[in-house]
């Protein structure tokens, strides 16, 4: 049964639909196969989309991180969401360095599965690995997916607030702080203070 089934890429594929939302090792389970045999046969027919990755590290953290947020096949034709949230119409992307270089994917993938989640009213939030192993980068991502996701309490009101000049070095800071850029030169700069405190930047070149 198994011979017939991964021989043609048809049949193959079919048993991919068949048993939706299933990881490599349990297809591989299901078919009585070797992952490595599994592995082949999606490169072979071109199918690795029909099949759940593999929860990675930073997958599993993320989603400890946002509990109601979960992987699904389900809402994207022909994409998987790592994690997604159907009320905050919220995904979040975890791009693995390896599996997502350009060997693997095209150079437009990430910015086409994006539009396509923009047209069904969906905003998809993309974390690359290096950036989520970089110390200085990781608290700046998961502040912002705390705003997403409404974690995020206080409120600021902008009549509050004052426009100041600020010096390159108070600039500096804060970008490295809190931009996922950090620091870049700039011309002019302005910082929004709130009770004596800098809360937001605008930089210009």
């Amino acid at each position: 049964e198994t011979l017939n089934i991964i021989s043609n890429e048809e049949t193959f594929k079919q048993f991919l639909l068949d048993n939706p939302n299933h990881t490599m090792v349990e297809i591989a389970d299901m078919l009585q196969l070797s992952y490595e045999g599994v592995q082949y046969k999606l490169r072979q027919y071109n199918c690795h989309d029909l099949v759940v990755k593999n929860e990675t590290q930073a997958e599993r953290d993320l989603r400890t991180l946002f509990p109601t947020f979960e992987k699904t096949r389900q809402v994207l034709p022909h994409y998987e969401i790592d994690l997604y949230n159907e009320t905050l119409k919220l995904g979040i992307e975890y791009n693995g360095t390896y599996w997502h270089c350009d060997k693997f994917k095209d150079k437009y993938y990430h910015q086409e599965k994006s539009n396509i989640a923009k047209d069904m009213g969906i905003f998809i939030y993309h974390i690359f690995e290096n950036e989520w192993n970089d110390k200085r980068v990781k608290p700046i991502i998961i502040s912002q997916l705390n705003n997403l996701v409404g974690n995020n309490t206080t409120k600021i009101g902008a009549r509050k607030c004052q426009i100041k000049d600020i010096d390159y070095m108070t600039c500096s800071k804060f970008l490295n702080e809190n931009h996922l850029q950090g620091h870049t030169p700039s011309k002019k700069r302005y910082g929004l203070y709130y009770n004596n405190e800098l809360v937001s930047i605008m930089t210009f070149g």
